[in-house]
């Protein structure tokens, strides 16, 4: 991770038992708004994590949890702020990206055999950021289009589905008032 990420929890994976091990993610003040800010939202009010990191073989690791956050952002119609919760479940497989040749043939062969995605993520020099995987997936739950249930739009006229207007009719209706 770079570091101009808004938000890292590096965990060195020597610190993994075999078990796993849970972890509760909670940024502080200052860590919120540099997520708010990257995020490009108003307000990031709450965060909160809880999340498993278990090894699940051939240098493969699993991260499943779920993350719940309030967050303020700019109504699209009254550009407004509005208050929303977030609530999203993580469930990764991780590998290595720095696995190559012969050495990844094999671990890949192997993970086939336990009948794992394709689609996997990587992590980088023995240490998975579980910061980044928690902004990542709050950025994924964010509405893209927030909307207050108070605001509406004025001037907009909805048509019926059964009215079937063709472009040329249009055309002439503009023509006719227009006259």
């Amino acid at each position: 991770m770079s570091s101009d990420a808004p938000f890292t929890f590096p965990v060195p994976l020597g610190q993994i038992p075999p078990r796993g091990r849970r972890f509760h993610i909670a940024p502080d003040e200052a860590a919120r708004r540099a997520i708010a800010e990257a995020l490009r939202i108003v307000e990031l009010t709450e965060l909160s994590a809880e999340l498993t990191l278990l090894p699940t073989g051939a240098d493969a690791y699993s991260v499943r949890g779920s993350l719940s956050a309030t967050v303020v952002q700019t109504d699209v119609v009254t550009l407004d702020p509005v208050s929303q919760e977030v609530r999203e479940s993580i469930d990764l497989t991780l590998l290595p990206a720095e696995e190559a040749g012969a050495e990844a043939a094999r671990k890949a062969q192997s993970l086939a055999a336990l009948d794992m995605p394709e689609d996997r993520d990587v992590y980088r020099g023995g240490k998975i950021d579980l910061g980044a995987i928690v902004v990542e997936h709050l950025a994924l739950g964010l509405d893209p289009y927030p909307r207050s249930p108070e605001a509406e739009f004025r001037g907009h006229e909805e048509g019926s589905l059964d009215e079937k207007i063709s472009p040329f009719a249009a055309l002439a209706k503009l023509k006719r008032e227009a006259e």
